[in-house]
């Protein structure tokens, strides 16, 4: 401020229209002036700002105080106390609850400065000292603190050999580890976090058990849908094999749907979806989401009709004026895979903190993790011979395989010690194709074909908030 605010004025004397964060301010924008001592504060929203445009016609009264007193801001209404020079103008956070995140960083909760990923709660430490103005829905006092995310147990550190038994299936933003043994359709992402309040962001995942082994499930489908896409859903699937008479099998596939559009929607096929990235929405600079792919083809011969495409969509979603975004990668790594991997990455990016569903903070049921009546008769052996007593030939085969190979790899191979400690030091693993593809390769006496994969993507699903 370049001159005072005395009570019940309407209009602020400036030397820049940009906050102390480098926010440029304009018309419609909300803004909290604070003293320095003792810590008054008010937000207030700009309604006019007078001396930034030259082409602008000004009243006479207005140019009588340009030329005198310099630029300007013209309030929604009069200050309740009085505010001095050079104290501090910044950009009110939007959310001033204590419960939701400010779209808009760093910015004014009160005397505090928001950075990103905190809250801002205008009555925190307040005791009702916050007055609020009905009229205007302005807050004013000395309260206003910022409050931090919640805190989140480390990471734990991935194992450097990953094996399918015992690997976690899906891993929440709280770093717990656990699996979904039941089919269905389950709600891995929302916000907010009430499932009373409409949906900004949904993701769901429908997850299905391997054909025959009724112990093996994965995501087989995943729908991101809710108001950030701006009334559209977004729908991927993975390569479904049939195992029925004259029924076709299931190609990789991804739709873009309007809200309320049909389910019977054609799906398109993976390979055959622009390169380009495209925009899901944008709203109105807020938030803007895009979509892209990228794919990649197996290198070896396989049987008529199999399919010879893989690959992964990404959704990013990004706040304005954050450069960091959040990411959903859904990923088939293998053309022959019957299952999508899903990584959410840097949620915090969103600037939410009310974040819910099996990969958020909601707590997961304990059932999920308990056996199904099919998988338990499947491990009883009651499945003709499907049960645990049966050992399929190519497991056989394989294992002859193995050790034949062992004394050569623990007589000083240097080549295979590298490539080992190269993938432990990247968090790499190597994705094996399906056991009816391993199958197929060993009986026919060739080389099977896997791909080396970032380790965190190799799961069923996991999300990160950094």
């Amino acid at each position: 401020m370049t001159d005072p605010v005395t009570v019940d004025s309407d209009l602020v004397f400036i030397n820049k229209d940009t906050d102390e964060s480098g926010v440029l301010l304009q018309k419609g924008d909300g803004i909290t002036m604070s003293t320095r001592n003792p810590g008054h504060f008010e937000r207030v929203t700009i309604v006019d700002k007078i001396g930034f445009d030259e082409s602008a016609r000004l009243s006479p009264s207005h140019e009588h105080l340009l030329r005198t007193r310099g630029p300007f801001f013209v309030l929604d209404h009069g200050v309740h106390a009085q505010f001095n020079k050079f104290d501090a103008i910044v950009s009110a956070c939007s959310s001033v609850n204590g419960i939701d995140l400010s779209g808009q960083y760093p910015c004014g909760c009160g005397v505090e400065i928001c950075d990103l990923g905190t809250k801002c709660d205008e009555e925190c430490g307040s005791s009702g000292n916050v007055v609020l103005d009905v009229f205007h829905g302005t807050g004013f006092g000395t309260g206003g603190c910022c409050i931090g995310p919640p805190a989140l147990p480390p990471l734990p550190t991935p194992a450097p050999t990953v094996s399918a038994r015992g690997d976690p299936h899906l891993v929440n933003l709280q770093g717990e580890h656990f699996d979904v043994n039941h089919e269905g359709e389950f709600t891995l992402l929302r916000i907010p976090q009430d499932t009373s309040r409409p949906a900004e962001l949904s993701l769901k995942a429908a997850i299905l058990a391997e054909h025959g082994k009724p112990c093996t499930t994965y995501i087989t489908e995943v729908e991101l849908s809710g108001a950030w896409l701006g009334g559209k859903i977004l729908q991927v699937r993975s390569y479904l094999r049939s195992h029925a008479e004259n029924v076709t099998d299931k190609f990789l596939g991804l739709r873009v749907l309007s809200d309320g559009a049909p389910a019977e929607a054609p799906w398109e096929r993976f390979a055959t979806w622009t390169d380009k990235t495209s925009v899901l929405s944008d709203l109105g600079g807020d938030l803007r989401v895009t979509l892209s792919k990228a794919q990649w083809h197996s290198r070896k011969s396989s049987r008529e009709g199999a399919p010879q495409v893989a690959g992964q969509v990404e959704v990013q979603l990004q706040r304005m004026g954050n450069r960091d975004s959040a990411m959903l990668v859904m990923r088939q790594d293998l053309p022959g895979q019957e299952h999508l991997n899903l990584a959410v990455r840097r949620i915090s990016a969103l600037a939410r903190a009310d974040v819910g569903g099996l990969l958020g903070f909601d707590q997961h049921p304990e059932s999920l993790e308990s056996v199904s009546p099919a998988c338990q008769r499947h491990r009883d052996g009651l499945d003709d011979k499907r049960g645990t007593r049966f050992k399929p030939g190519w497991k056989t085969r394989w294992e002859r395989v193995r050790e034949q190979r062992e004394p050569h790899a623990h007589g000083g191979d240097t080549d295979n010690d590298e490539a080992a400690a190269s993938l432990i030091t990247r968090d790499m693993m190597c994705v094996c194709p399906s056991e009816d593809a391993l199958a197929e390769g060993l009986a026919s006496g060739g080389d099977t074909e896997g791909v080396i994969a970032d380790f965190q993507t190799a799961r069923l699903a996991e999300a990160t908030w950094d």
